[in-house]
């Protein structure tokens, strides 16, 4: 039996989500690029063909929020190979989805923030109405559960 995590806050989590992956990019050979600052892009990688691809990493931990993933305003990055990381850390091993963010746009619910801003919320391990109700995990585990390949090209 795995021992439980202990509690950590939300900024530790996040950091936590991102070093996982940081760790593993590097360990398949990335060519790996973390910006000074975090608005939005927490690392830029170039792949073998010299082209680069923006890196965006969501964590969950917690029991009842585990698999849920958001992500604010993802639409000021269309056009850009923008990929969209998400980390559950309540799994032994954490389980890493790596999805372009238009896959993850197509297959999370939408809701308005205030200012106009849209809030993408995508649960694996719910249905989906606009694909026959079918759970989500069912959907994308073979092309994006564990999906390296995608980042390392």
């Amino acid at each position: 039996m795995a021992t439980p995590t202990p509690k950590i806050g939300s900024l530790a989590k996040g950091k936590r989500g991102e070093f996982l992956v940081f760790g593993e990019l590097l360990r398949r050979g990335a060519n790996l690029y973390l910006p000074v600052m975090d608005i939005g892009i927490d690392a830029i990688v170039r792949k073998k063909d010299g082209t680069y691809l923006e890196i965006q990493v969501k964590s969950t931990q917690e029991e009842n929020q585990a698999g849920w993933f958001n992500v604010d305003d993802i639409d000021q990055h269309k056009g850009a190979d923008l990929f969209i990381v998400c980390v559950d850390l309540s799994k032994e091993p954490p389980e890493v989805w790596i999805f372009p963010a238009e896959v993850f746009m197509e297959y999370a619910n939408v809701s308005k923030l205030k200012g106009g801003w849209k809030r993408y919320t995508l649960g694996i391990d719910s249905k989906n109405v606009n694909h026959g109700y079918k759970m989500r995990r069912d959907i994308l585990k073979d092309e994006y559960l564990g999906a390296w390949h995608l980042l390392t090209g």
